[in-house]
């Protein structure tokens, strides 16, 4: 028997090939791919060197100041009024710029001598109260030495160490031999470090005393006188002493070592002998000073006496028959006001 035909099967089409972009299209394809590789190369070409650059260039910073680029600058730093730093120590004051919500701004410090503690704020700019620009300055202290000033005029001297930023506290001192108003000493002295107060003593001249009021324990042709005529010129509160050709005149004082300087004006009496005479003038029975005088000269005399228990003057004439009459014009002690007080029986 026959077999029956079998069915048709399913019908294989041969398979189609894959569609190619073609014309335009595939020239946009690949232009971008190569300029997307070509940006992703020159930005890290620059990232490279912008690292390398960074860690390669020197960066410069110091202690007392950072340099900060004026657009880093602009962008960071918070501004405001300058406090009042003058006084405060370095670290102090550069805590107090921040609690005046002032940061991010270049602060320099320059150093300067001057009295008192180290590390002082002693100038600032800008100064307390303006508004804070570009950059601060504050001028911190370092140790100064005591100035040499002995023997300067005291406004010179106190001038200079408050130059340096010392407080001065002026005491006097009763001095013969310095002239009034000189330093003749500090606290401390020259050389050391100054602190902040410092003590001047400067040279007075102490108050007077005239010889005429003050009573003479033993007296030989010696006596007071109001006025005299002494090379032309009238001197007043007077001692004056008449020597013999063989006889000296002398007086003596008691003053207790609370004189310190005994002052006069000497020469001989216009109206009177016109011989010349030796005035010497003795503490304790010590030679002080020794002068001749003769008619129509006198001689300013300054005769340290501190620590002299008895003032004596003793005068003698040289010869001839015509003794003169020397005077001691305004003859006069210097010393403090208590001391003169004793020797004057005041106290």
């Amino acid at each position: 028997m026959p077999r029956p035909p079998l069915p048709p099967g399913p019908t294989v089409s041969p398979e189609a090939p894959e569609e190619k972009p073609s014309g335009a299209r595939a020239f946009l394809r690949s232009r971008r791919g190569a300029l997307l590789r070509w940006t992703a190369l020159v930005l890290g070409l620059l990232l490279i060197g912008w690292s390398a650059g960074y860690l390669l260039m020197p960066r410069t910073a110091t202690a007392d100041q950072i340099s900060i680029p004026k657009e880093a600058f602009d962008r960071t730093a918070t501004r405001g009024d300058m406090p009042s730093l003058v006084g405060l120590n370095r670290d102090t004051a550069t805590a107090a710029l921040g609690d005046a919500g002032i940061s991010g701004i270049p602060v320099e410090y320059a150093d300067r001598p001057a009295a008192g503690p180290p590390g002082t704020v002693i100038g600032q700019t800008p100064a307390a109260g303006i508004a804070v620009d570009e950059r601060i300055v504050l001028t911190v202290s370092v140790p100064a030495p005591m100035p040499d000033i002995v023997g300067q005029p005291n406004r010179e001297a106190r001038s200079a160490l408050e130059d340096l930023g010392a407080i001065v506290t002026i005491t006097t001192a009763v001095d013969p031999a310095a002239t009034a108003g000189a330093v003749l000493r500090t606290e401390p002295a020259a050389g050391t470090t100054m602190p902040l107060s410092v003590t001047m003593v400067v040279a007075d001249p102490g108050d007077a005393l005239s010889l005429s009021t003050v009573s003479s324990v033993d007296s030989s042709s010696c006596s007071t006188s109001r006025s005299s005529s002494v090379a032309g010129r009238t001197l007043a509160n007077n001692l004056t002493c008449t020597p013999g050709s063989s006889k000296k005149a002398e007086v003596e004082y008691a003053i207790n070592r609370n004189a310190t300087v005994f002052e006069a004006t000497v020469g001989t009496d216009d109206t009177e002998g016109t011989g010349r005479a030796t005035v010497t003038v003795f503490g304790d029975g010590r030679p002080l000073k020794t002068l001749t005088v003769n008619l129509g000269k006198s001689e300013d005399i300054r005769v340290d006496v501190r620590n002299v228990m008895r003032l004596g003057i003793v005068v003698t004439a040289d010869g001839g028959d015509q003794s003169p009459t020397v005077v001691l014009g305004d003859a006069r002690l210097r010393g403090s006001a208590d001391g003169l007080d004793q020797i004057a029986g005041r106290r």
